[in-house]
């Protein structure tokens, strides 16, 4: 209303032309618009848009490189401390064999203490058979000059008969106590025949001493044996712990090779993350400048639409101006050839209106273009929306294989530690029976030296029974020969009664009785020499009994080492609970992992909902972009509508220019500049078209990035 009040002042001010009016209100508007008719350059938007794609592509590279980046560190680190932790449990079982290297080596020294032991017990009883084999050979001399001894008394007694031959009848009860010697010598005989035989038992003792000797000295060699399988079970346990060692440096060195890779994955990230930073700072200025650039174009399509307004304004005022002039047309109904010129160049201006809709036309099939390119824009969005769910999936789906390569891993290194302890358990339970077995071997000594005892107890009893009874056999044989000397006193006593009536038979019987004295010592010796005897053997019974104390002092240290056994066994019984604790631990350890691991698949589920929850979000980004589209292409059905108008309008305007043929040149004038504002009005619409396809480029930019 404005602009007419002003057409209207200038007209009526300065008695103006239509042409003219038209003229200045159209350099009114230009000049008012500031320059926003004008056709702008888009070529260097396009390319800063493109740039803009180009680092968003950069920038999503980069995101997706970071990602696999910091997956790669996370593998790292788990890694890394899944080897501190075999690092770790090396360490133990290194612990744990030098343990056993110094149970080993103490089990040796003692094994080597007793061997030492064995050794001395060996020429103890390498002493003592020479000391019985001395017993022997005394006992075997005794019984040779018993029996010289008992010869020489046969040809006493061989000499006595024949010499008192003649004194028969005198010598009765010489006889008698002759034939008790005889007795008693039987009775020395059989003595002497039992200690042949207790002889005979010492030699079977020596020999079975000998034997139960090579049996010691074959335990002995067993347990050298034993000793050598030992130190061989000493050096495997050294080689292996020098394995096990150089495992460990070599994991050492693998563990600070991973250092340095995860330190220098450290440095990359943080420069990935300041290039990304920098990124995210450019990209939030290009999107500053896209905003910024986006409302000026607002501003623009706002100033347009004022524009079209104030020319709606105009042409409605033209039109009343028309209107007003139709009087004056009629009154001028002499220009006739005027007029004929003005409808040649009225259809003129409809061969150019007719080229003006075939370019309407164009603009038509080139915003159905748009259109299919609006379209195709889309789906490629529906597309990228697609490949960026594909990406997801794979990036979920690797993730998944990293976990179950994680768990692979683990469960192989978990089989590799029970197959080690399974090891460690069964070489454990190889000591354990060897310990065993050298138990039973220690048992079956004990019981044999328990059986010796036994039977050295046993010779023992059956010694000092011998003894005894040939004491007690000596006993009676002195009280024999006292009384057979108390019957000799009193025998002499008759003879010396005798001997006044008959000194000669005195002097016979004096050398008799020297005879008899005489033997009676030989007699008196043989008791000496039998009360030695049996003082010989109550000594042997003696060292008997101090080898029987000796015996039983080995079988109490055998007891006391076979409580070492069962202190060791139990201790091993003590370790081999603890490493089932250790187990029981380790599976609780397992199970904990376990749960993480579903903890952690529990996360993963969460972040794929929560990434389809951003996949929905932007789904809904583009169900608005696609309102979007459907609102710009409803203006542009507006603007259609619009240009339908205008053309109508310009339909007629020329059916006002048939009705106006009378009417003068200035109209004519008029009309031109009326098509000039169609003109600038069709640029205008234009400018909105390519202000319309901007708008789409940058929605399609929204839905890539």
């Amino acid at each position: 209303m404005a602009v007419l009040k002003d057409i209207r002042s200038m007209r009526d001010g300065r008695k103006m032309e239509v042409g003219e009016i038209l003229r200045e209100a159209g350099a009114d508007v230009v000049r008012k618009s500031e320059g926003a008719l004008v056709k702008t350059d888009l070529r260097g938007e396009l390319r800063v848009r493109a740039d803009l794609e180009e680092q968003s592509r950069a920038f999503q590279a980069l995101q997706r490189n970071y990602a696999s980046v910091t997956g790669m560190a996370a593998a790292d680190r788990q890694e890394l401390l899944s080897l501190q932790h075999r690092y770790q449990e090396l360490d133990e079982i290194c612990a744990q064999l030098k343990k056993d290297s110094t149970r080993l080596q103490s089990q040796l020294a003692e094994q080597q203490s007793q061997n030492v032991a064995s050794t001395g017990e060996k020429s103890r009883w390498e002493k003592q058979l020479k000391d019985l084999e001395a017993s022997k050979a005394q006992a075997r001399e005794a019984a040779q000059t018993s029996e010289l001894h008992l010869k020489e008394q046969q040809q006493l007694l061989r000499l006595e008969r024949s010499k008192c031959g003649a004194l028969a009848l005198q010598l009765s009860t010489a006889q008698k106590s002759l034939e008790e010697l005889g007795k008693g010598l039987e009775v020395l005989k059989r003595s002497l025949a039992s200690e042949s035989a207790a002889a005979a038992v010492l030699s079977r003792d020596k020999e079975r001493l000998l034997a139960e000797a090579k049996e010691e000295a074959e335990r002995r060699t067993e347990a050298q044996q034993k000793a050598g399988q030992l130190q061989l079970l000493l050096i495997q346990a050294e080689s292996r712990q020098g394995r096990m060692e150089q495992e460990v440096q070599l994991l050492r060195d693998q563990l600070g090779r991973q250092a340095e890779e995860a330190s220098s994955a450290r440095q990359t990230s943080s420069q990935a993350e300041q290039g990304l930073a920098a990124w995210r700072q450019k990209a939030e200025a290009l999107q500053s400048q896209l905003a910024e650039q986006r409302a000026r174009h607002l501003q623009e399509v706002e100033a347009l639409q004022g524009a079209v307004c104030s020319e709606r304004s105009l042409v409605e005022a033209i039109r009343q101006e028309l209107g007003n002039r139709d009087t004056a047309a009629a009154e001028k109904e002499g220009r006739q050839q005027e007029l004929e010129e003005a409808q040649r160049q009225l259809q003129k201006e409809r061969a150019s209106l007719q080229e003006r809709q075939c370019l309407a036309e164009r603009l038509k099939q080139q915003l159905g273009a748009a259109e299919a390119a609006l379209t195709a824009a889309g789906t490629t969005a529906s597309e990228e929306l697609s490949q960026e769910r594909a990406e997801a999936a794979r990036a979920l789906q690797a993730q998944k294989d990293l976990m179950e390569r994680e768990q692979k891993e683990q469960e192989r290194l978990f089989a590799a530690q029970q197959e080690l302890r399974e090891r460690e358990r069964e070489e454990l339970a190889g000591q354990i029976k060897g310990l065993l077995l050298d138990k039973d071997a220690v048992a079956k000594e004990i019981a044999n030296l328990r059986e010796g005892r036994d039977l050295l107890e046993a010779a023992l009893g059956e010694e000092r029974a011998r003894s005894s009874d040939s004491f007690k056999d000596a006993q009676t044989e002195i009280a024999g020969l006292q009384s057979r000397l108390a019957l000799a006193t009193q025998e002499l006593q008759q003879l010396r009664h005798q001997q006044a009536a008959e000194e000669e038979a005195r002097q016979s019987m004096s050398s008799a009785a020297e005879e008899r004295k005489a033997e009676l010592l030989d007699l008196q010796r043989k008791l000496k020499t039998s009360t030695e005897e049996i003082q010989a053997l109550q000594i042997s019974a003696a060292d008997a009994k101090q080898e029987c104390d000796r015996f039983e002092l080995a079988l109490a240290a055998k007891e006391v080492r076979e409580a070492e056994l069962h202190a060791k066994i139990q201790k091993l019984q003590e370790e081999w609970d603890v490493e089932k604790e250790e187990k029981r631990l380790q599976q609780q350890e397992a199970r904990r992992l376990d749960r993480e691991r579903q903890q952690e698949s529990i996360r993963c589920t969460t972040r794929v909902a929560e990434l389809e929850g951003e996949l929905d979000g932007a789904r809904a980004e583009l169900q608005k972009a696609k309102a979007n589209v459907e609102r710009l292409e409803m203006q542009m059905t507006e603007a259609q509508v619009h240009e339908d108008e205008r053309q109508k309008e310009a339909a007629r305007w020329a059916s006002r220019a048939t009705e106006l043929e009378g009417s003068s040149g200035k109209v004519c004038a008029q009309l031109k500049k009326a098509e000039a504002t169609v003109e600038m009005l069709e640029s205008q619409l234009q400018e909105a078209h390519a202000e319309i396809g901007q708008l789409q480029m940058e929605l399609a930019i929204k839905r890539r990035t």
